[in-house]
């Protein structure tokens, strides 16, 4: 019997047609969704987790939110376990979108009233919960990132509080952060709490043990800054004029929650979330220090 070969250009030209076919084919599929969708009615949240989890196209599943909407109320919580599904960043829009349409934006303006109320009342925690609402829905607006962003400082959630912080020094803003000024005694070592602020070219101290201690530094003279793992601190250094003279200067920045125990003759550091406070105020001065040179 004569077998027969296929030229390899024979076999490539008769694949692409394949792949041409397929391609239209799911295109044809993809319209007959769309048309037959306003037909079936709101995705159901069982519908929307088994298309996540199939796992169904990023823009297929976006397309059927977006045109069939939700039956299902959606809190930050779900929103959240979407994302741990694998949701694509269109169904998260989409989903965002949809609820913002579903709820209204009378229902987002509530959320931020009561927010911003419950603020003023200095109950910081449940107004945290309300812009947390609104942001569930409204990622970009910003008063409520300012009260979440606000609150996070407040209680030391340096990871949570890092976006807003950057948003707050590349917009020029003034921002306040709770640390410890670290002074290195002969044998052993002090802590000064305070506030450290970033505004308008300049870092400044303020302690909340010992006004003596205050100060106010340019941070265009800052010849440098850097983390010591040693000190579990921020360490900067800075030349300032005294009476016509240099004289360098030495600042370091410790967690607010670090602490300095003894143990017979040992003194010892106790830290809890020392790096996440170490690489959010490194990243600060980066940026302020390059706000500054920009200017």
């Amino acid at each position: 019997m004569m077998k027969r070969t296929v030229a390899p250009s024979a076999r490539k030209k008769i694949l692409n047609v394949c792949i041409l076919l397929v391609a239209c084919a799911v295109a044809s599929l993809a319209r007959a969704q769309g048309r037959a969708s306003a037909e079936q009615g709101s995705l159901t949240l069982s519908q929307l987790i088994e298309l996540v989890q199939i796992p169904a196209p990023d823009t297929l599943v976006a397309r059927q939110i977006a045109e069939r909407g939700i039956d299902f109320e959606v809190d930050d919580l779900l929103l959240q376990e979407f994302q741990n599904m694998g949701a694509g960043p269109r169904t998260m829009d989409s989903l965002r979108k949809s609820l913002l349409e579903k709820q209204g934006a009378e229902s987002v303006a509530e959320w931020m009233e009561r927010a911003e109320q419950q603020w003023q009342n200095g109950d910081f925690s449940t107004a945290m919960q309300y812009a947390q609402q609104v942001l569930a829905v409204d990622p970009a607006n910003q008063r409520a990132r300012k009260i979440a962003g606000v609150y996070s400082l407040k209680a030391h959630d340096w990871d949570r509080a890092a976006s807003y912080a950057q948003h707050v020094i590349s917009s020029g803003e003034s921002l306040e952060v709770d640390v410890q000024h670290r002074h290195d005694m002969f044998v052993s070592v002090s802590l000064c709490k305070g506030k450290l602020a970033l505004s308008k070219g300049e870092m400044s101290f303020r302690s909340l043990n010992n006004k003596d201690h205050n100060f106010t530094l340019p941070l265009s003279e800052m010849e440098e800054f850097n983390i010591n793992q040693d000190k579990a601190a921020v360490h900067t250094r800075i030349t300032k004029l005294e009476k016509g003279k240099p004289k360098k200067q030495n600042f370091d920045f410790m967690s607010p929650d670090a602490t300095y125990q003894k143990s017979g003759d040992t003194l010892y550091l106790e830290c809890p979330r020392c790096d996440s406070f170490l690489n959010f105020l490194h990243s600060l001065l980066e940026s302020a220090v390059a706000g500054t040179q920009a200017q």
